[in-house]
């Protein structure tokens, strides 16, 4: 064959050689499109329900083990934070020995809390304060009745635990409990309108409650003082601050301030201030409390939404601005 006769060849099956390429390649992509076509179909069959069943059912056998371990995670960092703030300037701290209150249930306690540990309050409170058994004490703003229990129990005073937010019958539920409904009378009232004569108490004592109404300049002449007999006492623990914020509320506080606070947080020298407005009574002692770290710590270690809200609250102060104010003094 000659070289003329080859090119004509070529160029006549040319068009029938590529044609046959092309059309093989189209055989081929037709081929595997319809194997994709065919997985598809496959999973829209029972077998896709039997598939995303697998696949919710194995969500949800998990689910439980998840929440587990994002509540445990939570728990660690709460904690944490607390052993951070507890840890923070520890040497500057003093310590109180609470022999009386260490007696207690740790899990009543902490079931009943409403704030910082109001039993190891109300053990330093009194050790300014003679107390004897069968005197009738006052025991104004009592939460769910904790310190009202501590003062019948240790001192064998009769108490009459008064409060507005906690009913009378589920103080005295608690009161039952301990055995103690012989020498605690639960009242509900409120602390402008309370339900006794004149000069009826040996001691009036609050604790934790009483910056709520007795910020009013005259609250303690017209509605407390009048309640004690003369020569009786009158004891006050507050959360208060070291000094009072005329600068405003530190940056970092601010956070977690709300506004009763700048109403009702204040320093002892403006609660000193206050009480020597008044005619009935003649102040003892005015001072700084000891157990504000203690009596901190118990409640932020609490299972309580606002304990643990307190927690950040407390990291952020860092022992630079809060206090526990002790006021007594003594009826005129």
């Amino acid at each position: 064959m000659n070289i003329s006769s080859l090119c004509n060849l070529i160029h006549y099956t040319k068009p029938f050689l590529f044609r046959s390429t092309k059309e093989s390649d189209l055989l081929k992509y037709k081929k595997r499109r319809q194997a994709n076509d065919n997985s598809l179909l496959l999973l829209s069959t029972p077998k896709l329900f039997l598939f995303l069943s697998f696949l919710f059912l194995s969500f949800l056998f998990r689910l439980p083990s998840v929440i587990f371990l994002l509540k445990q995670e939570k728990e660690a960092n709460i904690k944490n934070k607390l052993y951070k703030w507890c840890e923070k300037d520890k040497t500057k701290k003093v310590k109180t020995m609470f022999t009386k209150s260490s007696k207690y249930d740790t899990a009543f306690l902490k079931e009943n809390m409403m704030g910082p540990n109001a039993i190891k309050i109300i053990e330093e409170l009194l050790e300014s304060l003679k107390l004897e058994e069968g005197m009738r004490v006052l025991d104004l703003g009592c939460g769910k009745g904790l310190t009202s229990i501590f003062l019948a129990k240790e001192y064998g005073v009769t108490v009459f635990a008064t409060d507005l937010w906690i009913s009378a019958t589920e103080n005295y539920d608690r009161i039952k409990s301990m055995g103690l409904e012989d020498k605690i009378i639960p009242i509900h009232a409120e602390a402008h309108d309370l339900p006794f004569a004149d000069e009826f108490f040996d001691v009036a004592i609050s604790v934790d409650a009483y910056h709520y109404f007795g910020i009013e300049e005259d609250y303690l002449t017209k509605h407390l003082a009048p309640l004690v007999k003369k020569g009786g006492k009158i004891a006050v623990a507050v959360p208060g601050l070291k000094k009072e914020f005329t600068d405003g509320v530190p940056e970092e506080m601010q956070p977690y301030w709300f506004e009763d606070m700048s109403m009702t947080l204040h320093s002892g020298d403006w609660w000193y201030n206050l009480w020597k407005k008044s005619d009935l009574v003649s102040i003892d002692e005015c001072k700084e409390m000891k157990c504000l770290e203690e009596a901190w710590k118990d409640w932020l270690s609490c299972d309580n939404d606002y304990a643990r809200r307190d927690i950040g609250m407390m990291e952020a102060e860092g022992g630079n601005y809060f206090n526990l104010v002790l006021i007594i003094a003594t009826r005129l």
